[in-house]
């Protein structure tokens, strides 16, 4: 359980990695402030990981043909999970009549994971060992100001 649980965690670690290197490269005129004029986070991190203008360029190259692998199986997903949802509203719909497409949906979330580990590689292999651990403990410690907040909304909604 704590092995899956660390496994889990790395993978999100790592989502969050990819998700930030998708804005490392844009514009400063067209990148929006965080709150209260506060510099964006993905900002705050590559600043304090001191990125090379090489690093910056390859994860930006990166991030886009992650970007377009993921949005592609994304897309298709969310038609095989459509058509599911049709054809189980079918009264006369059975099992094995959903059997292809249910095994279609369980390899396209396969396929999602993949990418994302070869996202996280493909990071780790532009980040030095150093910038890639500190890197890591900066997700961690963003994580746990996202549950953290989390958490918070989920007492809000009980007290109404």
């Amino acid at each position: 359980m704590k092995k899956k649980m660390g496994y889990l965690m790395l993978v999100t670690a790592s989502f969050l990695l990819v998700t930030a290197v998708a804005y490392a490269q844009e514009n400063k005129e067209t990148k929006r402030p965080g709150r209260s004029g506060q510099p964006r986070q993905e900002e705050t991190i590559f600043e304090q990981l001191n990125l090379t203008p090489e690093q910056k360029q390859r994860l930006e190259d990166n991030r886009q043909a992650q970007r377009q692998q993921a949005q592609e199986v994304i897309a298709t997903l969310k038609d095989k999970r459509r058509n599911l949802q049709k054809i189980l509203k079918n009264p006369s719909a059975t099992r094995s009549s959903v059997r292809e497409i249910v095994d279609d949906i369980k390899a396209l979330q396969s396929k999602q994971t993949d990418l994302r580990l070869d996202g996280i590689f493909s990071v780790k292999e532009i980040l030095t060992t150093e910038q890639y651990v500190k890197f890591q403990g900066l997700m961690e410690k963003q994580a746990e100001k996202m549950r953290r907040k989390f958490k918070q909304c989920k007492n809000c909604d009980k007290s109404r």
